[in-house]
């Protein structure tokens, strides 16, 4: 997949989530629920890399077994109004252990929108987590299958670019 195909395959992959075709544990869209714990003042385990916007610059954290929380900087947030033209920010791992995941996204810019998708070991979407505006955190659970490869994108629809704090959990 190009990186120009992306946007496209990101958008499609959106709406099929908030329709709730794309909720692997059957909840359908969880707008509003924030049982996750996601400060923004958290620490972080790891901090992810800027290597560049495209899947082969992903940050490969290997065996990722949680709770962990990580954390990094979008550089550009923006949008065509129908797609994402920022920066976008990767990170694959390998899931230790099976089961229901939940993975959130929290910022610290204020009026900023910010989105988050979970990807498949080869880079087709997932699952989205993706509340219009600025409501924090984006959240998404997944059922993960051990020993598989994932992958997290994360994207700025509006806003300031600025630091974001991803859990896994």
């Amino acid at each position: 997949m190009s990186h120009q195909e992306l946007p496209l395959l990101l958008a499609t992959s959106l709406l099929a989530c908030h329709l709730g075709y794309l909720s692997p544990t059957g909840e359908g869209p969880r707008e509003g629920d924030t049982d996750i714990d996601v400060d923004t003042d958290a620490s972080c385990d790891a901090s992810l890399a800027e290597r560049g916007d495209d899947q082969q610059d992903a940050d490969e954290l290997g065996s990722v077994d949680p709770p962990l929380i990580l954390c990094a900087d979008l550089r550009s947030v923006s949008n065509d109004g129908g797609a994402y033209t920022g920066d976008y920010d990767w990170v694959f791992f390998e899931a230790s252990g099976s089961g229901v995941w939940s993975f959130a996204l929290s910022w610290d810019q204020a009026e900023a929108d910010y989105d988050l998708f979970l990807l498949d070991g080869g880079g087709s979407p997932l699952a989205g987590a993706n509340t219009r505006g600025e409501q924090q955190p984006e959240r998404l659970d997944y059922v993960v299958a051990d020993q598989q490869s994932y992958g997290l994108v994360v994207v700025g629809w509006s806003g300031e670019p600025g630091s974001y704090q991803l859990s896994i959990q």
